[in-house]
């Protein structure tokens, strides 16, 4: 999802129960919402990262801090 704060203003204008409002999850910011049936959905909004911190430059950077 590109723009989580504009979908939680939509949803929250169309009363849609939410079970969490906006907060930063492990991987950016997400909401938890309840559909018509009741069933619990995350909404999320990827953390964009700084160029050249993928996974392995990731990795890397952990393992150095591990010694």
């Amino acid at each position: 999802m590109n723009d989580l704060r504009a979908m939680r203003d939509r949803l929250k204008s169309a009363e849609v129960p939410f079970s969490t409002d906006l907060h930063d999850g492990p991987h950016g910011l997400a909401i938890r919402v309840a559909d018509p049936d009741g069933i619990k959905v995350e909404l999320y909004q990827v953390a964009r990262r700084p160029r050249g911190e993928g996974s392995a430059v990731r990795c890397r950077k952990a393992a150095q801090a591990r010694g």
